[in-house]
């Protein structure tokens, strides 16, 4: 337990090095509030995506907005001036700290459900259908927040005292060198289990893919080896039998067809997935070694290893928008519509 770490701490000294600091605040609350604001506009629009697999997008892109809204802005703020809106002993102190804990916590636990609806889509499509309704994924949805709200609740409610302002950081937020209980806990009820969620889906994914091309290699070299045998089953019928020809024809064409629309549907949540499996490890890794390294030194960490870690953090927050806005051909052409539709209302007036 390291008590009043940070007693002695001041805003580092270095102005130009907090001015960098500010600018990559700067580009985090645009990406932060921009993107999930246009994702949360894109699913609204578009009614193709009005289903169960985008509640939990939207739940993703509503924490990771609200995240934005709270935590950037004061900040950003601090990173400037060197003072915290209100004093760091006030009320906003205590509640940004807060809601960085909530709003994080929601947003890698929806990580790690969006990673495993697209693998219940992909390796059980029947099931899927109804096991992941709108309703229950809105109840999932809600079971969430109230379970992050009353883990988040503890560092203020007083079982675990924790939340002040940390200056490299610029940021309120939970101490958790204070209390190691507290920072063994959220790793094991919040960050273990959406790891494990993602990186499980991610495989069994992979393991789909994998069978997916060895089934279509093996097909495909049993298709042309009895092309060369001159397999009648395979090869044109005689003439006196064209519709039985066509028939054939037609089935091979559509089973090949099936085959392929499996494998791709596949290749695009392998890769989905796998941008999120990679995206979570590279945010979220040196945020957890700096703040575990801190508490086992009771001592604050490097200027510069503390502001990146917690900027690389927030940046995720960021990213997740901008990888459905990639791998989703149906989120692509409803960002393509929505500013169309902009261009056309412009040229209105």
């Amino acid at each position: 337990m390291c008590a009043n770490m940070y007693g002695n701490l001041t805003c580092y000294e270095d102005a130009w090095s907090r001015y960098i600091q500010a600018v990559f605040i700067s580009v985090n609350t645009f990406l932060m509030i921009f993107g999930n604001i246009i994702a949360l506009l894109i699913v609204y629009r578009t009614k193709a995506l009005h289903d169960s697999a985008f509640c939990f997008l939207m739940n993703l892109a509503l924490c990771d907005l609200l995240l934005g809204v709270v935590s950037q802005p004061p900040s950003l703020y601090y990173a400037i001036t060197c003072h915290w809106p209100g004093g760091q002993e006030s009320i906003y102190c205590q509640f940004v700290g807060f809601s960085i804990c909530l709003l994080c916590s929601v947003s890698l636990i929806s990580l790690g459900l969006v990673s495993y609806e697209r693998y219940s889509y992909t390796v059980h499509p029947f099931n899927h259908v109804t096991k992941f309704t709108f309703q229950r994924s809105l109840y999932v949805c809600g079971v969430v927040w109230v379970y992050c709200v009353v883990a988040s609740l503890f560092p203020v409610v007083g079982l675990w005292k924790g939340i002040g302002l940390q200056p490299y950081n610029a940021l309120c937020n939970i101490q958790w060198e204070v209390e190691p209980l507290y920072l063994i806990g959220m790793i094991l009820g919040v960050l273990l289990p959406s790891g494990a969620l993602i990186t499980f889906s991610y495989f069994q994914i992979m393991k789909v893919a994998r069978k997916a091309r060895k089934i279509d290699a093996v097909r495909h070299v049993m298709t042309v080896s009895a092309v060369s045998r001159g397999d009648c089953s395979i090869q044109p019928a005689e003439e006196s039998a064209p519709i039985s020809t066509t028939t054939q024809t037609t089935k091979r064409h559509l089973k090949k067809l099936t085959n392929l629309k499996k494998t791709m549907r596949t290749s695009k949540c392998t890769i989905t997935v796998a941008l999120l499996v990679g995206t979570f490890a590279v945010c979220w890794t040196p945020y957890v070694i700096v703040n575990a390294v801190q508490a086992l030194r009771c001592a604050p960490n490097n200027f510069w290893v503390t502001a990146f870690a917690q900027w690389m953090c927030m940046f995720n927050s960021a990213c997740n928008p901008l990888i459905y806005g990639i791998t989703n051909k149906t989120f692509r052409e409803g960002l393509v519509k929505m500013f169309r539709g902009f261009r056309c209302w412009d040229r209105g007036f």
